[in-house]
């Protein structure tokens, strides 16, 4: 096969097959890794891999335990974390951009697939939190367009865990594989049918999820958020700030800094927003502004698509107008000479 939008299948064979042996001997010395289902794996491709995402040791684990070369497709409008940047490289993936049917990526997958091969896909528009994960619909249309079957997978014991196995504390990694389920037979122009497609596909996914992960998929309402932030004079006493922002800004706000997407800001895009991922700690408000700046810039003038493809339109236009104001609040502070602490809040519901 030729073309633009062709990808050749299998590829870099001699050093996936290195990565992958040197990556289960990883696995095996740091870790207790689980996988159940083995035996619902079919002999070959086509097939769609299709697995919740918690943190990036989930894309590793299907890249190294599925027993034949994986095509992973992945965010596109964030870079890697730059501490495995390199391996990513070198590996190969098939970037998707977020919050749309990218058809150029896509049909890279597609070309995969046509050739027998194994595509592997995390369709949640959320990372991390579960409350606001929602199936992109590109799983669903790469399975109509190829007559694939796809394997659903439960991924569980994977937040937090890299930093774990480096501790040799041997965390705990689960791998459960399902049934596979049927081609769809949809029409892939109809966007309805995609989007229920796509909630079957991931309910399928959730229900292989380990018990003491499933709370990330249990739905939080934005009435289990809120935000507030203090000001601290220089002849002292402190002044609340929490009607300047709407409810709506609130509930946004108390969510984003609780989501691993300010981190990818931070350590990913290198966006200078340290002073927000530390919120705990930092009280200088020329630092706070500085960094709510940074976040406006990008999302206005380069990926306006970061948030409401990972929170949906709503919560995404209601966290950049709180994000707003939050950096005026900081520069008037910082003309004052307060002090100023940050409150998200996530209550009990």
């Amino acid at each position: 096969m030729a073309g633009t939008h062709t990808l050749p299948y299998p590829r870099k064979v001699r050093f996936r097959r290195l990565a992958r042996a040197v990556g289960r001997g990883f696995l095996r010395l740091l870790t207790e890794t689980v996988v159940t289902g083995v035996e619902h794996l079919p002999p070959s491709g086509p097939l769609i891999l299709v697995g919740n995402h918690i943190d990036a040791l989930d894309r590793v684990m299907m890249a190294l335990l599925a027993p034949w070369q994986v095509e992973l497709l992945m965010d596109a409008d964030v870079p890697p974390d730059p501490r495995f940047a390199w391996l990513v490289e070198r590996y190969g993936t098939i970037p998707i951009q977020r919050g749309m049917i990218d058809r150029q990526g896509l049909n890279l997958a597609l070309s995969v697939l046509r050739q027998g091969g194994v595509v592997g896909i995390f369709p949640e528009h959320d990372l991390g939190s579960g409350s606001e994960a929602r199936g992109h619909a590109g799983a669903a249309w790469l399975s109509a367009k190829s007559n694939a079957p796809v394997v659903p997978i439960g991924f569980g014991g994977t937040h937090g865990a890299l930093a774990s196995a480096l501790r040799f504390e041997h965390p705990k990694l689960v791998m459960n594989i399902g049934a596979p389920l049927a081609p769809e037979t949809l029409d892939t122009r109809d966007r309805q049918a995609l989007d229920a497609a796509a909630g079957s596909l991931m309910n399928a996914v959730r229900g292989l999820v380990p018990e003491r992960d499933r709370w990330r998929y249990e739905p939080l309402p934005d009435a289990a958020y809120d935000f507030e932030v203090a000001l601290t004079p220089p002849d002292g006493g402190i002044r609340l700030i929490y009607d300047d922002f709407s409810p709506q800004e609130r509930a946004a706000l108390g969510r984003f800094f609780e989501h691993p997407a300010l981190r990818l800001l931070w350590r990913n895009l290198r966006l200078p927003v340290r002073p927000l991922v530390e919120f705990e700690r930092e009280r200088n408000p020329t630092k706070i502004a500085t960094a709510s700046n940074a976040i406006v810039d990008y999302v206005e003038t380069i990926q306006p698509q970061f948030l409401c493809s990972r929170f949906g339109y709503g919560t995404g236009a209601a966290m950049l107008d709180g994000i707003i104001r939050l950096r005026a609040i900081a520069r008037q502070a910082a003309e004052n000479g307060e002090q100023m602490a940050l409150k998200p809040v996530r209550k009990p519901i």
